[in-house]
């Protein structure tokens, strides 16, 4: 687990989003991985849906074993374009590592926010 950190006064968001306020300044936000969580609550998902305002690719990396050990799994992923340079990152990044763990993406829609994607395993059943 981690913690990501806020400033009181930041804008944080992207279609819904808004400005963080809370009294008393800046705060932390304890924060895990997919792939942390699912071991701590011993599950195996079939559907994982991703709407993270740009740190789509950051998601991906920490499910990457849930990625890569989950039959059938399937993820609605929202890939907000304007955003992923915030963390260094590029939709490119996004659909890379996607075919390197063996899926594929079939578009769905797109607006001036984020592109809408339904992503599944290519070769396993």
């Amino acid at each position: 687990s981690f913690e990501v950190s806020f400033k009181s006064g930041e804008y944080c968001g992207g279609g819904t989003g808004g400005t963080i306020t809370k009294e008393g300044g800046d705060f932390k936000v304890p924060c895990t991985t997919i792939d942390a969580w699912i071991a701590e609550h011993h599950i195996s998902p079939s559907l994982i849906k991703l709407d993270i305002e740009g740190a789509e690719y950051r998601g991906l990396l920490g499910a990457r074993k849930t990625l890569t050990e989950t039959k059938n799994l399937k993820i609605l992923l929202e890939v907000h374009q304007n955003f992923l340079g915030r963390f260094g990152d590029s939709e490119q990044d996004v659909h890379a590592l996607l075919r390197e763990l063996g899926y594929d993406a079939i578009w769905l829609d797109k607006d001036c926010f984020c592109t809408h994607y339904w992503v599944y395993q290519k070769n396993k059943c």
